[in-house]
């Protein structure tokens, strides 16, 4: 607990260190993208795209070269497609009463294809985070 106060009152100048280095988007290799479409869990549902993850863990070495080439265009015209993200939301039941909507949690499903984008750039921009020393433990 006292570490919690603590760390809470430090200011966030503290924590930041200049850096000389710069970061941008790489576009990313056709066997990064076909790595992480082979990595997919077959078991997880499918988006509004209604494109099954076993399809594109089956075809990884079909569909990455092309799924690298769109996510070329989208980084270098600095865009996440809309429909990328717009999720499908489905309401859990957690406990108690069916009738009460309180009881219910939504879980958001989105396209596979965004959530793939989105381990790239995830990637990319904690190795850069790591490798300037950026994140503090704070």
């Amino acid at each position: 607990m006292a570490s919690e106060i603590q760390a809470s009152t430090i200011e966030p100048e503290f924590c930041l260190q200049p850096t000389d280095t710069m970061f941008s988007l790489k576009p990313p290799s056709a066997s990064t993208v076909c790595r992480l479409l082979n990595q997919l869990d077959t078991k997880k549902a499918t988006g509004l795209d209604r494109i099954p993850c076993k399809l594109l863990k089956l075809s990884s070495s079909i569909v990455g070269p092309s799924l690298a080439y769109i996510f070329k265009s989208c980084i270098n015209a600095e865009i996440f497609p809309n429909k990328w993200k717009i999720a499908k939301v489905t309401p859990l039941f957690k406990k108690g009463s069916k009738r009460e909507p309180g009881n219910y949690r939504p879980i958001s499903v989105l396209p596979l294809v965004s959530k793939i984008f989105e381990k790239i750039i995830y990637g990319q921009l904690y190795d850069y985070l790591q490798d300037d020393s950026l994140l503090n433990t704070y």
